[in-house]
């Protein structure tokens, strides 16, 4: 909030934090506003994710633990990457940044590929190295992604198809006990409608 004491707002002083987090909550937040735009969201996937890396490594051997160093990295690439396309290269997004939209840093990372590569080409890069700095970071292969979402599409139109053939079958079926049934209707009616045998002696 901007009414929050913080690293871009001044504010009275006893005045009250709005901020969940306090004082340091308002400071931290806006400082990574600040540098990072709406981007600055990927610290808290960054937490959540370096909790399970953690919680993997538990019961893992020394040789079997990932290689962290891999991961921060591709924290690091992937940050900057969305913070400059964030800045450059989306439409405006319905938020109140301290300073713009993308940060301080995505703002300079964008200004200095725009220069070299143009826009067409930054564009180009900067989601070029979301995708690798997004593999790194998580230790997705997006060749694995892929087979695992066409295996899912497959399974999902499998499913589909059995799920057709079923009700297909079943509407064949209440057919078939329709006619079945309005035969027999039918049939009873005629035996009704027949006069009766007189037997002569």
């Amino acid at each position: 909030s901007k009414q929050d004491q913080s690293w871009s707002h001044m504010a009275s002083e006893g005045a009250i934090v709005h901020n969940a987090g306090g004082s340091v909550g308002a400071w931290t937040s806006d400082l990574l506003l600040y540098l990072f735009g709406f981007s600055a969201w990927w610290w808290v996937v960054l937490a959540f994710y370096s909790m399970w890396l953690v919680y993997k490594r538990l019961g893992a051997t020394v040789s079997e633990r990932p290689f962290l160093l891999f991961n921060l990295v591709g924290f690091t690439i992937l940050l900057l990457a969305s913070s400059a396309f964030e800045a450059g290269h989306l439409l405006s997004l319905p938020a109140d940044f301290p300073l713009m939209q993308g940060g301080m840093l995505g703002d300079v990372i964008d200004t200095i590929l725009r220069d070299m590569f143009g826009f067409a080409g930054a564009t180009m890069i900067l989601l070029i190295l979301m995708a690798i700095g997004f593999s790194l970071f998580t230790g997705w292969s997006w060749i694995m992604m892929t087979e695992k979402l066409g295996a899912l599409i497959l399974a999902a139109q499998a499913w589909c198809l059995d799920k057709y053939y079923d009700w297909q079958d079943r509407k064949a079926g209440k057919q078939v006990e329709e006619k079945r049934d309005e035969f027999i209707e039918a049939e009873r009616k005629r035996q009704e409608d027949r006069p009766p045998i007189e037997i002569k002696a």
